[in-house]
């Protein structure tokens, strides 16, 4: 469920840094707990939610 949440809130300036923590917790906790689930949810997370950011930063940057 938070996977979810920092997924619709992407679109909101602050909403990347949730999404991301997110992801960063859950794999933590993941590693730390040595729970396989909570580590595959938090890499699909990650692999869902850096994308878009990346594109973000990627189109700000002016072309050379």
């Amino acid at each position: 469920m938070a996977v979810l949440g920092a997924q619709l809130m992407l679109s909101v300036d602050w909403g990347t840094g949730l999404a991301i923590g997110t992801a960063v917790a859950l794999v933590a906790v993941g590693v730390w707990l040595h729970d396989l689930v909570l580590l595959g949810v938090g890499s699909v997370a990650t692999l869902l939610t850096v994308p878009a950011p990346s594109r973000r930063i990627a189109d700000a940057q002016p072309p050379r």
